[in-house]
């Protein structure tokens, strides 16, 4: 089960023959697992722009109900961002999801995004981008979570690509998530042979019959 944006979502990703027109990290991972172990189900509920309130309001109940064996969160991200910010109810209410995730007995896998430099169009916002991923750190080990530490890869081209553009949205009051639905709501399960890729295939052969 995956949780959070379009960190999540899979965009950066693009694949027109899957939902929303991107594939991303999580189907990859799932396909890998479903290649392992046949069997494996996955489900993305994360959609592009999403803040954290909206990532509790939209994805925590559907995961709790479905009880998954392996969760996966990236939030707060589009909170950081935003002026404004305060980083310690931020960081509360994140926790307080981990807690609800962790209380699932799943296994747990939390994410830091990535350091944001100089560019004088983001400047402003790196104080808050360093405090909010320091206590996503000191969250995961409080609860048993594996952490993905991404703080120290090269990210100039995402910011180019994305940061710049995400702000220049938030100027205009719009996300490109505004219309967006889950890649995968309800979990499917994932092909061996083929992938994800194959299971839209198949279902839209089905369709067509």
């Amino acid at each position: 089960m995956a949780l959070g944006d379009s960190f999540t979502e899979g965009v950066g990703d693009p694949d027109p023959r899957l939902p929303n027109g991107v594939r991303g990290w999580a189907d990859r991972v799932a396909e890998k697992l479903a290649k392992a172990e046949p069997g494996w189900r996955h489900a993305n509920l994360a959609v592009r722009s999403k803040r954290l309130r909206e990532v509790v309001t939209d994805q925590l109940e559907v995961t709790l109900r479905l009880q998954p064996t392996l969760i996966t969160l990236y939030a707060g991200g589009n909170d950081v961002l935003d002026p404004g910010t305060e980083i310690r109810s931020i960081l509360d209410d994140y926790e307080k999801l981990v807690a609800a995730l962790t209380n699932t007995g799943a296994t747990l896998l939390l994410f830091t995004g990535y350091d944001v430099p100089l560019y004088p169009v983001v400047w402003l916002f790196r104080r808050h981008n360093h405090a909010y991923h320091e206590g996503v750190r000191q969250i995961a080990p409080k609860y048993g979570a594996t952490l993905v530490d991404y703080w120290m890869l090269d990210q100039s081209l995402w910011t180019r690509d994305w940061v710049v553009p995400l702000l220049h949205r938030k100027i205009r009051r719009v996300t490109l998530g505004d219309w967006m639905k889950p890649r995968w709501p309800l979990p499917v399960e994932v092909p061996p042979k083929g992938g994800l890729r194959r299971f839209v295939r198949e279902r839209e052969e089905s369709a067509g019959d």
